[in-house]
């Protein structure tokens, strides 16, 4: 190579060496210095000029100066490399004496002036700051594991330690901050490092998804050699920290103890220390005596959800906590007591008379609800507990289980809390709950119909409107209102069964308008929870504007348990309706909470006299009633309808009593929306 050659080579190196972000630093066989690039200048905080010609000793504390200068005296004896073509995380001195971590990486080279070493530095100090804001960030799930037996750990992507818990701490016998940042091959034996690099490694490149990989590692970087069961797994964390590596470890330097307590998490409700489901009909079955009765109770806290969304999770927890030992202190020392999920409990124990577990739960349910002291807050939980026994109510413990739970769910039937399996019961329960799923399958797919039955003028029999009904076929059999509207509002679906109906009415009256036909208003029910809701109105008037439809056109209907509910929008509704032109009736008058005063206040246009008064007329005192009824509402100027006219003298006395409108079966039977509204077929 000619000297111009050697020049251009030497002068672009130079180049690439200056403009590196990493500090490259350049030494001989004695450690010392020969070249010391701009980013070394920044990283040390030394220029050139002074270190050229100086030991490399004075960049790194004083034990890592003497390890290095007999890494190099072993190296150029024929020692295996520890540092050169391998690298590793160490830390740097700059010149005012501060330490900063970084990974340093060493090459050799054979020149004319010998051998020398090159030194590349990357300053680790920004990536070391971000992984202890990760964890940090990570706080909330520290304080859920930092407490577990396990060891628990993650790992960036170089190997780098970026979480560890209190039991990873502790087994590895160095401080959190210390950890962190760390290379966990670095705690390895050094017989093991090459292998579990290269297995992590794997691991990494594999990716999420894959199987967990298991290692047994001998763990002498820092604490005393003990022996770790590690599983590793990868995961992704977020785009901004890409995959890591989580591991459990688990201290197997006495087998025996880490068996058990591996079996024991099997078994056990990790927060209370209670048996899981599982365990509890495991050991049920092991200890079952033939001819002997036992209790099951199942034990749910009310509104336990609103405490951990107002006071948090980890305060919620403590309540648990206090709330197991609690049943454990008040049951007898051979109980079964499980904690299934949530804030829920099994207890299973046997008795001499079933009549005894009464006593027996509702001493648990009062200790339970006794005050909570949770650091400042001072909380109090209602329970309740659903009562059965085995084998009377069942063959098998699991069945009794779910049947005890099941009796909690008939709030109507609790007595201070206390619910008692019967099979009535259990049959009305999968009633309810296959009528509610199937219900909603019919709501997505519009299986249910609309219907309308006519009201008329009782003096001339002519058309004054129609009231709106929903009718279901499930298949071929006909489900009764009375009993799937219930179990619709119960469940809370009354307002999406109002909505379709409202939106099926406005359908129907668009295509009546087109096809030239008169119409007359329309009643539809509304539900109290619905006609409560803050977006009611929104919702109606959306209705009537997509459509192009007048206000006349529809009327509502509500129950008098609208006329009890004094909240606010309840009564801006009602204002609403009353000022944009819907007519609002009361539905079934003299059924319900009838009260004038509450009458006298509300916007209100219709009473409908319930169909067991009109069923009385043939009575002197049913005729009073009605006739009561109409007088009060001739009083505060409100129109009348009677419901459920069966007879021409039932149409004759309420024309007798002045009231102008009627409908029921004698005077027209409902029908499907559009042949009542006589809408031609396409």
């Amino acid at each position: 190579m000619n000297n111009s050659a050697k020049s251009n080579i030497d002068s672009l190196y130079g180049a690439l060496v200056e403009a590196a972000v990493d500090g490259i630093i350049t030494i001989d066989e004695q450690g010392i210095i020969h070249s010391f690039n701009q980013a070394a200048e920044k990283l040390f905080g030394y220029k050139r000029d002074e270190v050229i010609g100086q030991s490399v000793n004075a960049l790194m504390p004083r034990h890592y100066a003497e390890q290095h200068d007999e890494y190099i005296e072993n190296y150029l004896k024929g020692y295996k490399a520890k540092i050169i073509g391998i690298g590793r995380d160490v830390p740097g001195q700059r010149q005012d004496g501060s330490l900063f971590p970084m990974h340093l990486s060493v090459g050799e080279a054979l020149t004319d002036s010998g051998r020398m070493f090159i030194g590349v530095c990357h300053d680790l100090t920004g990536e070391k700051k971000l992984l202890l804001q990760l964890a940090r960030a990570e706080k909330r799930f520290k304080d859920i594991v930092q407490n577990q037996k396990e060891m628990i750990c993650r790992l960036d992507e170089h190997l780098r330690l970026s979480f560890v818990n209190q039991s990873s701490v502790d087994g590895l016998g160095s401080a959190e901050s210390e950890l962190i940042g760390k290379n966990f091959l670095d705690l390895i034996d050094e017989n093991q490092r090459a292998f579990a690099q290269r297995s992590l490694n794997a691991l990494f490149e594999a990716g999420e998804g894959v199987e967990e990989l298991g290692l047994l590692l001998n763990m002498s970087g820092t604490a005393p050699d003990r022996t770790i069961d590690w599983t590793f797994s990868a995961l992704k964390v977020s785009e901004e920290f890409g995959v890591e590596i989580q591991g459990y470890g688990l201290d197997v330097t006495d087998r025996e103890a880490a068996m058990e307590r591996a079996q024991y998490l099997m078994s056990h409700d990790q927060l209370t220390g209670l048996l899981n489901r599982q365990a509890l009909l495991h050991r049920f079955s092991k200890q079952t005596k033939r001819h002997e009765t036992y209790a099951v109770l199942y034990f749910d806290c009310n509104h336990f959800g609103l405490i951990n969304q107002k006071f948090g999770h980890d305060l919620g927890d403590q309540l648990l906590l206090i709330a197991a030992q609690r049943l454990n202190s008040t049951l007898p020392d051979n109980a079964l007591i499980a904690r299934p999920g949530g804030d829920d409990f099994i207890v299973v124990y046997p008795v001499e008379h079933s009549s005894d577990t009464a006593v027996m739960a509702a001493a648990v349910i009062e200790e339970l609800q006794e005050p909570y002291q949770l650091g400042e807050h001072l909380l109090t939980v209602r329970g309740r507990v659903g009562i059965a026994h085995y084998p009377h109510d069942g063959a098998d413990i699991d069945t009794v289980i779910r049947m005890a739970e099941s009796a909690i769910f008939y709030r109507d039937r609790l007595v201070d809390g206390l619910g008692f399996y019967n099979p009535q019961q259990q049959q009305t329960l999968m009633r309810t709950l296959d009528i509610e799923q199937r219900l909603r399958i019919a709501l997505d797919l519009a299986q249910l119909e609309v219907y309308l039955q006519p009201k008329f003028t009782l003096a001339d029999s002519k058309l004054a409107g129609y009231e709106a009904l929903l009718r279901w076929h499930d298949g071929t059999v006909f489900v009764s209102p009375g009993e799937f509207i219930p179990i619709a509002e119960s469940m809370g679906l009354g307002p999406e069964l109002d909505r379709y109906v409202l939106e099926h009415v406005c359908e129907a009256l668009v295509t009546a308008q087109k096809a030239g036909l008169s119409i007359k208003p329309i009643a539809i029910n509304i539900t109290m929870r619905h006609f409560g809701h803050a977006d009611f109105c929104d919702f109606l008037f959306s209705c009537l504007q997509k459509a192009n439809l007048t206000t006349t056109l529809i009327e509502l209907e509500i129950t008098e348990g609208v006329l009890m509910d004094r909240e606010d929008k309840t009564q801006d509704n009602l204002r609403t309706l009353r000022d944009r032109g819907i007519r609002v009736n009361i539905d079934d008058f003299g059924t319900g909470y009838s009260s004038l005063s509450y009458l006298a206040d509300l916007p209100v246009d219709v009473l409908k006299i319930d169909r067991v008064f009109v069923e009385g007329l043939n009575t002197a005192k049913g005729l009073r009633l009605v006739e009561g009824i109409i007088a009060m509402a001739d009083a505060m100027q409100l129109d009348v309808v009677a419901e459920g006219i069966e007879t021409q003298e039932q149409v004759n006395i309420l024309k007798s009593l002045d009231c102008r409108v009627g409908q029921g079966f004698f005077l027209g039977k409902p029908q499907p929306i559009m042949t009542a509204l006589n809408i031609p077929k396409p």
